[in-house]
């Protein structure tokens, strides 16, 4: 941990050599989370000390607030320093996180070469595989000899993210194979590359592709990386699984938040404004209230019923419950499966029929303790008990099924339509799960209890 008043004393000492040594001995995201508490100008002195690359590294840690903040502080002599000692994926890296004017100032420090890639690279969609691309490879030609390479990836390998697999390109940038680190370790130093690279049986992604479906593929094969190629088949770069978890436990974070009715947040809890969270929870709560406005008026719909019999509003909240808690089951199973790849929309027949099995076998024992937890505890008094508890069983079998067969179909139609399965989480489906289960329980009792019925 970072203290803050030994900073504070050094600064004030000029003891600007203690400071720079402080920071050496922490991780950039220990010190992001140190010079986050500082004011203003303390915030952009101390900044100031940190050596470029572990400055990109922290800078990257900080809200989005602080990255103005700062970014908006650099000169033109800082940013020409930058681009200079960082290599070009760093850069791009932190042009991604800074406002468009600090943007247009890095380019135009830059070379016209490296204004021309960071352009391109900035131009990828946000939710793209080209995105999250490095451009720190090593890449070899398929004439070298395993000498030759291992010679090269020696003086190379400091500036590069991914040291353990190697690209085999032709003079167009076409991807002709792949080697990994254990071929050139294995094999002697005369053999030439072309006869000992993997031309097949390794993956390849588009730049367009999503990097969730991207994500999903180095979880189902366990690699470490993969190549990336553009619309002509020319290699851009790698996707590292470094990348890739930031992706996962992205995705993770959205699907979590959208489970509970909460449009996902761009930052974290505590740097979130709240304005911004008042806004992103009041829309789905006032979609969900307003869908309510179906299950009062269901309920206005046969109130003289329940005047009638007033034991049946009792056990309202029990069916509503149940259906609701056995829809979110089923939905946040299918959601999770529809996030790992295990289930995809070709399988919506199936998971119906699985749905609906399980569904009955939960239904008949749910039912079966509910009919006599009502006859011998709830109302063994009362002249129409078996009715009252053939009704409420009988509902109770009816909004279980609606419920599961809901919530584990949802999911899959948002995917159809290409929207967030997430969506189909929770509130939305108990919504619906209550207005069915109402309207199947009153016509239930209104067909068993005719003397009751008005």
């Amino acid at each position: 941990m970072i203290d803050i008043d030994e900073l504070r004393i050094f600064l004030k000492e000029k003891s600007y050599s203690k400071i720079k040594e402080e920071f050496l001995k922490h991780d950039s995201f220990d010190i992001a989370e140190a010079l986050k508490r500082l004011n203003g100008s303390e915030l952009i002195l101390l900044y100031r000390f940190l050596p470029k690359k572990i400055a990109v590294e922290t800078f990257s840690n900080f809200d989005q607030s602080t990255k103005n903040k700062l970014a908006n502080s650099f000169t033109n002599k800082e940013i020409s320093e930058m681009i200079d000692e960082l290599n070009l994926d760093d850069v791009i890296d932190l042009l991604e996180e800074v406002p468009a004017n600090v943007v247009q100032r890095f380019l135009a420090s830059s070379t016209e070469e490296n204004r021309e890639i960071i352009n391109k690279f900035l131009s990828y969609s946000d939710d793209s595989a080209g995105s999250i691309v490095t451009i720190e490879y090593v890449e070899l030609k398929e004439d070298f000899t395993v000498g030759q390479a291992l010679d090269y990836i020696r003086r190379v390998a400091k500036t590069k993210e991914d040291i353990y697999t190697y690209y085999i390109t032709d003079d167009e940038k076409h991807l002709k194979g792949v080697i990994k680190i254990e071929d050139l370790i294995l094999a002697k130093d005369d053999v030439i590359l072309s006869s000992i690279m993997r031309n097949s049986g390794f993956y390849i992604v588009g730049v367009n592709d999503e990097k969730e479906d991207v994500a999903l593929l180095f979880q189902k094969y366990d690699i470490t990386s993969v190549p990336v190629v553009d619309n002509e088949g020319r290699m851009i770069g790698v996707i590292i699984i470094d990348d890739i978890l930031e992706v996962i436990q992205s995705v993770n974070t959205e699907d979590f938040q959208m489970i509970a009715a909460v449009k996902p947040l761009d930052t974290s809890y505590l740097d979130t404004s709240i304005l911004v969270m008042t806004k992103n929870r009041i829309i789905w709560l006032l979609v969900l209230m307003v869908s309510s406005t179906f299950t009062a008026t269901i309920i206005s719909n046969y109130q003289n019923l329940m005047l009638s019999l007033v034991v049946l509003a009792s056990f309202i909240p029990l069916l509503m419950d149940t259906s609701g808690n056995a829809g979110s089951q089923a939905s946040a199973l299918i959601i999770r499966e529809l996030a790992l790849g295990t289930i995809k929309v070709k399988d919506f027949f199936k998971v119906f029929l699985k749905e609906i099995c399980v569904s009955i076998l939960v239904g008949v024992i749910l039912a079966g303790v509910n009919f006599l937890r009502i006859v011998f505890f709830v109302a063994p008094q009362h002249a129409d008990k078996l009715k009252i508890a053939f009704v409420v069983s009988s509902c109770l079998m009816v909004s279980l099924t609606v419920a599961k067969i809901l919530g584990g179909l949802l999911p899959i139609v948002a995917k159809i339509f290409k929207l967030d399965p997430a969506l189909m989480a929770g509130p939305l489906i108990t919504t619906i799960a209550d207005a069915i289960t109402l309207i199947a329980y009153f016509n239930i009792a209104k067909w068993v209890l005719v003397s009751y019925a008005i």
